[in-house]
Order: structure tokens, then C-alpha cells, then sequence
């Protein structure tokens, strides 16, 4: 083709004028790299883009320090679940820079193959973003089966009905449970890291404020992609493939495969990755599942087993909540769902503050 061609093609595409037929020669011209040049000479005019529709609905749009909108033309559902007497929180907007997201969002295409759909249908999702403003862990049940459990100050945004991938974003600190379905992929977009599963638990921590996210699996497996640094030694290269796990080339991402018990930690400073072994004292130890029974037990005793079992400071708040009595069988839960529990059966609250957790109750006649 000519060149004068192959820019328009890329041109329209970027402006959102591409037909169904030139979509599909764009996409095949790009998972070829017959088109980089073009990209970068767009990309270097400095065009006004404000994102690109048929890969955010797929992936929805990385951050740099807070959380996406939403990528469709209808309005989102926002889900703002807040204690009845705290002030609401507010949560400012923002997006990748535009030369940023073209790189990371074009190279993700290549990567996963994402199959054409026509932009009338991709339009019609629904995006559903859900700020956990309370000081508990929430509990979110995806479209998929998938469980999403989110931190206080986390925020969470996935679209009503998953296509051929399941693409949902997430800021703060969540722990996924993720449905098995080897024929549709599951990715998490965390600022610029992307985590690929089919069916797993893991954990992602990409707090505001923090420099780094961090990827921590429980179970399964989980392939980390993030942009690096490539350097123009060789021998370089060669020292961050060993890193980092692979480079896919021309693209300048990293991309690391976790096993049970192995952390990545995405540094964007230095626009690097390192993978650990996670420490036996991670507090990830409180999303694994436990199988404790208590019979007509106080809940000071409960919460001091709760404790070690979890290394989590977890205690009632005074001496009358402490004298309370418990009789349930907790099989195969981890420490957020064994609280709910609690809470549900003895009419208490509780509140988290980072590895503190007070038990409260909430019958006024209870309290001293």
C-alpha cells in the first residue's frame, strides 16, 4: 500500500471514522507492525486524542493516579458505598497522557489479538464504577462469577456484560477470585500494569500516594505487563529480559508470569519490575481461606484466634462486645467474609485502619 494511504488509514482510525472494512485492515496491518511508523508520526503531530473506543472497552483506560469515568457514550453507574455518617469522599479524573496510552493501548492489541466489534455494540455497555468509601472491605460479584473484594478507598469499574475479554480497572487495593474460563481472559488494568488471568486469586495494590502497584498470587497463575525502559547496550537488554521475564519487541513492555507465592513489584521511576517470593509475614495471609469452628465462644476469644491465625490486630472495641457469644463454623473463608459473619450474627460493625480492626456493636442496648 502507499504510504499516503496507510496514514490516512491510521488517521481515520484515531479520529474514529474507520468502517468496518478499514477497521479490519488496520487491525491486521497492526498486529503485523506495518503501521509504527505512522503511529509515531501521529503520535508526534500531537493529535487530540481522547481515547480510543474499541480497545477501552476492553481495557478500561490506565491511570496514573485515579480512576476512569467510564469508556462508553452512556452515562455509568456509579456505586458510592459510604458508612451512613461519613463525609463523602470525592475521587478527581484523570487519564493517561495521550502519548502514553496510544504506545501501551496499541501494543496491548497485538499482545491479546482482540477480535473486531462493531462500535454500535461496544457503545452500548454499560460501565458500573463502584468507590468503596467505608472503613470495611467490600465484597463485588462480577458478571462473570468473578469476586472482587475492595479496601476501604478503593475504587473498582467493570462493564455490565463481559465480551471476549473481561477487562475491569481498579485503583487502591483489591483481591480477585476470578472465574475459570480458559476461552476468555481476565485483565485488570492497575495505572500502567496490566494483569492477565483466566481463573486465579491475586491480589493488586496500586494505592494513590504509593510509587509502586504490586501483584501478589494466591493461587493459579498470572501473567504482569508493564512499559520498562529499554536499554541500547545488549548486554542491557538482555539483563532486563532476564528480570523481568520477556520484552516483547517494539513495544517496550515487560511481561512477567507469577506463580502461587510470587510478587511482582512495578517501580514506574525507574520503569522497572521486580519479581520475589512473597514473604512468609505478607499480610496477604488474610485473603487465604481458613477452617475454624467456635462453640459458644466470647468474641474476645474469637477475635484473639482471629488475630493469630490472621497476624491482624483484630479486637472488640470494650469490654461488653468482648462478652459476647458465638457458636458457627467458618469453613473455607478468608478474614473478610469471616467478619461479615460475625457481624451479621451478633449485630456488630466493624471498622479497618490498615492492619487494625475494632469490632463494634450495634444494638444501643449493648452499650455500656
Amino acid at each position: 500500500m502507499e504510504e499516503n494511504h496507510l496514514r490516512l488509514l491510521v488517521k481515520r482510525y484515531l479520529e474514529k471514522k474507520s468502517t468496518d472494512e478499514e477497521l479490519e485492515v488496520f487491525v491486521s496491518l497492526m498486529k503485523s507492525g506495518k503501521l509504527d511508523k505512522y503511529i509515531q508520526e501521529e503520535m508526534d503531530n500531537d493529535i487530540n486524542i481522547k481515547f480510543l473506543p474499541e480497545l477501552y472497552s476492553k481495557f478500561p483506560a490506565g491511570l496514573d493516579s485515579e480512576f476512569p469515568a467510564g469508556n462508553n457514550t452512556d452515562h455509568p453507574t456509579d456505586i458510592n458505598i459510604e458508612h451512613p455518617k461519613q463525609k463523602r469522599m470525592r475521587f478527581i479524573l484523570f487519564r493517561w497522557p495521550v502519548a502514553a496510552a496510544l504506545i501501551f493501548a496499541l501494543s496491548m492489541l497485538v499482545y491479546f489479538s482482540i477480535d473486531k466489534q462493531p462500535t454500535h455494540t461496544l457503545a452500548k455497555t454499560r460501565q458500573i464504577n463502584i468507590n468503596n468509601l467505608t472503613a470495611v472491605i467490600t465484597k463485588t460479584i462480577l458478571p462473570d462469577g468473578s469476586t472482587v473484594w475492595l479496601n476501604p478507598k478503593s475504587t473498582l469499574t467493570y462493564p455490565s456484560k463481559f465480551g471476549k475479554i473481561r477487562g475491569v480497572a481498579m485503583r487502591g487495593e483489591a483481591f480477585f477470585e476470578v472465574t475459570k474460563d480458559h476461552a476468555h481472559p481476565f485483565i485488570v488494568t492497575s495505572g500502567k500494569v496490566l494483569t492477565k488471568v483466566w481463573g486465579t486469586s491475586f491480589r493488586i495494590r496500586a494505592i494513590s500516594g504509593e510509587k509502586n502497584t504490586q501483584v501478589s498470587v494466591l493461587t493459579g497463575k498470572v501473567s504482569v505487563m508493564a512499559p520498562v525502559q529499554l536499554q541500547q547496550n545488549p548486554n542491557q537488554h538482555a539483563s532486563l529480559s532476564n528480570k523481568a521475564g520477556s520484552v516483547r519487541e517494539g513495544s517496550n513492555l515487560a511481561e512477567i508470569i507469577l506463580m502461587p507465592d510470587e510478587e511482582v513489584t512495578y517501580k514506574p521511576q525507574t520503569h522497572s519490575l521486580l519479581k520475589a517470593k512473597i514473604s512468609p509475614a505478607s499480610d496477604l495471609v488474610i485473603w487465604r481461606k481458613a477452617n475454624l469452628s467456635f462453640d459458644n465462644t466470647t468474641l474476645d476469644s474469637i477475635t484473639t484466634a482471629l488475630s493469630q491465625y490472621y497476624r491482624t490486630d483484630i479486637k472488640a472495641e470494650n469490654k461488653v462486645t468482648g462478652k459476647l457469644r458465638l457458636t458457627a463454623d467458618f469453613n473455607n473463608k478468608n478474614m473478610a467474609d469471616i467478619l461479615t459473619l460475625i457481624c451479621r450474627s451478633l449485630h456488630t460493625s466493624y471498622t479497618k485502619n490498615d492492619n487494625t480492626i475494632i469490632l463494634k456493636t450495634t444494638n444501643q442496648q449493648l452499650t455500656p
